[in-house]
This record gives C-alpha cells, structure tokens and sequence, in this order.
C-alpha cells in the first residue's frame, strides 16, 4: 500500500526540520574548532585496541578477571601522570603541539604490546602507552576552548565528543572483524592511524602550533595563583564527576566481558553495541546541546549521571542483544548531557592563560577513575557478574545528588548563560 501524499510531505517537512536544526547546532563554530576536529576523528577512527584489550587479556594472555583489573589500573596510573603532563605542556607549548606529539609517539606504544612476553613488559609497556595517549586529552579540550568563543565552550567540546564517537563507531567494528582473524592484527592497525593523526595535525593546524605562548606575557599574578587546586568548589565536582566515570569506565572492562560471557555474543556483535553508543553521539548529541545549553551546565550533568545509573544499573536484566542495545542507548543519553557540559564547567572556571591547568585537573578525574574502577568492578564481578551493575547504581545516584547540590548552590557556568 502507497504512502498517502499528505503524509509523505508530512513526513519530508519533518526531515527538513530535523536536518536544520542539526545544522543549526553548529552555528558559531570557527575553522580552527572544525579542523581540530577532523585531527580528532583521524587518530579515532584506528580506535581499535581500549575497547578489546579485556578481551585479548583474558582470551589470548589467559587473565583472569582480577589480574585483567590491575592491568588496566596500571593503565589508570599512566592515565593520571599523562593528564598532568598534558597541562602542563599544553600551557607552555600550546595544545597543537602536543596532540601531535602525543599521536606521533602513541605508535611505536601500540605496535609493542603483541611482542611483550611477560605480565610485567606488558605493564609497563600499557602504563607508558596511556601516559603518552593522554597527553593529548587536556590540550584537545583547551584546543576546543582556545579556538572557540565562550559562549560556544560547549558545542566545540561536543564537537569534540562528536568526532572521537564518530571515529570510535569505526575503530571497534574493524577491530572486531581483525580480532576475528587474528588478535596481533589490531595493534599495528590502532599504531598506523596514530601516526596519520599526528601528521593530518600538523599540516592541518601548524599555523597555531604555538597558540598558547601568544598569551604567555597577559598572565596576571591573580591567574597564576588561580589555580584549579585552589578552586574548593570544582575540586568537589571532580571528586563527584570522578565517581561517576568508575562506573562509564566499565565500558571497557566489565561491560564487555559480561556480553561475551554472560550473553554470549560475538566479538563482531560486542564491536556493534559500541557502535550503536558512538553513533547515537554522532546524531544526537550536537542538537541536545544546542537545545539545552540554557540550563546550567552542573544540573545538566545531574540528569545525565540519573541516566547512567539505569542504563548501566539493568545491564543484569539486559537477556539479549537488543536488551543489551537499548541499555546502551539509555546510558549514552546520560552521557550525552554530562560529557560536554562537565567540560564546559571546567573550562569556565579558569581564564585562557590557565585553561590548560583546569583542563589537565578535569582528564587527571576522569583518569584517577580508571585507576580505581577496573579493580573494583573486575573484582567485584569475579564474585558475581551482577554486582558491578548493582553498585553502579548507588555511585551514580550520589555523584547525582552531590552534582545536584553544587547546581543549586551557584555553579552556574558562563557558558550557559549565552
């Protein structure tokens, strides 16, 4: 039976609307943040060992889940030393040099881990690849930032978000099919497109490459003492945020092992579920922003923590592929609320010449949490596969309440008062 004509202008007009407005969410936005991007999306698209390293640890190195927690908090560890270094670096050499040079030495880390031997080389050789990869995570952000007015902080870094998502629902899905041919084949895969972000970067942005030291001599005394240690009130939100990523880290560690062993799904399938998270954010996420950057940021990421906590809390009840699919779309809507506006928090505490510093503080919470969260989850998931989802549930309903408190006590950032 033909669709009525009343109906298919209906349903036209309404995908014209839609396309629009998603266009619209962009608006504002300068070449730089755009180009910043498109590096983003580069390095992302080879995203191929994080998500299955649980996986090749327990099936080819013959972890067991516990063993597995502390490899990847070992992980952690590197994750929180690269972040410091990150803005560190990023304040004195500007963040386009140092996303390059993260990539750039992110490969020879990737291209080692098949050769090392033993549990202590592949510690080693993990701690100093993260290290390295994290550098990058506090200057892409101030990147965002530095190149986009302050009333868009939080659609450049969405921007951001929508570029890694987007490389992230290609990355796993040819991880997946290499995996299935032969584990080795996705280390020098992830180091090859580590090297073609590096090189995109700099003949892409090259003319920024020193984009921070421009404003070196504008420092103040009152910026240098500002700093995101002496900030008591975002110290709170990252102790609240943090708590909240223990549990989003298990998208990497606890979350894939309990699909493949307590569902039984293929890693082909596994690769899809990350695929249908990434490309929600791809569609979604931009417009979301756009729509509600009215609301404060901290209220904004509130809601998004009371999300995760049932996308992540029913992972147990999921029973299927499709169960376990609409779990994950619940959980990235969450994601998709917190994610930005927490960066956007972050940026707007500090001025330009110390955004660096508070960027760097905001990637060392979310990287203190991959320290803690694999030991704990896989820990707790050895004594029973449900529990992690369990406790998932109480952690992010108090990052929640103690997230909704800051909101109401005047966290209001600037950025959502454009």
């Amino acid at each position: 039976m033909s669709t009525p004509p009343a109906k298919r202008l209906q349903a036209n007009g309404m995908a014209r609307w839609m396309i629009r407005r998603y266009v619209a969410s962009f608006d504002g936005l300068s070449r730089e943040v755009w180009l910043l991007a498109l590096v983003l999306l580069v390095n992302r698209c080879g995203s191929m060992v994080v998500p299955f390293l649980a996986v090749y640890l327990r099936e080819e190195r013959g972890l067991d889940p516990l063993a597995i927690g502390w490899v990847l908090a070992a992980c952690g560890v590197g994750g929180v030393v690269g972040s410091y270094l990150g803005g560190l670096l990023t304040e004195r050499c500007g963040p386009v040099a140092v996303i390059i040079g993260s990539f750039a030495l992110s490969a020879p880390a990737f291209a080692a881990i098949p050769f090392c031997d033993d549990t202590v080389s592949l510690f080693a050789v993990l701690t100093l690849r993260q290290i390295v990869a994290d550098i990058a995570r506090p200057a892409s952000a101030a990147g965002a930032t530095l190149f986009a007015g302050e009333a868009h902080h939080a659609q450049a870094l969405a921007l951001n978000r929508l570029a890694n998502n987007l490389g992230f629902s290609i990355g796993p899905v040819i991880g997946g099919l290499l995996a299935q041919i032969d584990f080795f084949w996705i280390f020098p895969a992830n180091a090859a497109a580590s090297v073609a972000g590096a090189v995109f970067a700099y003949f892409a942005l090259r003319s920024h490459l020193n984009a921070a030291s421009a404003r070196t001599d504008e420092t103040t005394l009152a910026d240098i003492g500002r700093g995101p240690w002496r900030d008591g009130p975002f110290l709170l939100f990252l102790a609240l945020f943090a708590l909240g990523e223990l549990v989003f880290f298990q998208m990497v560690t606890t979350l894939p092992l309990f699909w493949s062993e307590q569902l039984g799904l293929s890693k082909l399938a596994i690769g899809g579920l990350y695929a249908v998270n990434t490309l929600l954010v791809v569609t979604c996420e931009m417009p979301l922003t756009s729509a509600v950057k009215r609301y404060r940021p901290l209220a904004l990421v509130a809601v998004g923590a009371v999300f995760s906590a049932v996308g992540f809390g029913l992972t147990p009840l999921a029973g299927s592929l499709l169960g376990a699919a609409l779990l994950v779309a619940v959980f990235t809507f969450g994601e998709m609320l917190s994610a930005p506006f927490s960066a956007a928090y972050a940026a707007s505490r500090s001025g330009e010449s110390r955004r660096g510093a508070f960027m760097g503080a905001y990637a060392m919470a979310v990287s203190a949490a991959t320290v803690v969260s694999p030991v704990v989850a896989l820990g707790l998931y050895r004594i029973d596969p449900a529990l992690p989802w369990w406790c998932s549930i109480g952690a992010l309903s108090v990052a929640a309440i103690g997230i909704g408190f800051l909101a109401r006590r005047g966290g209001r950032a600037a950025v959502a008062a454009a």
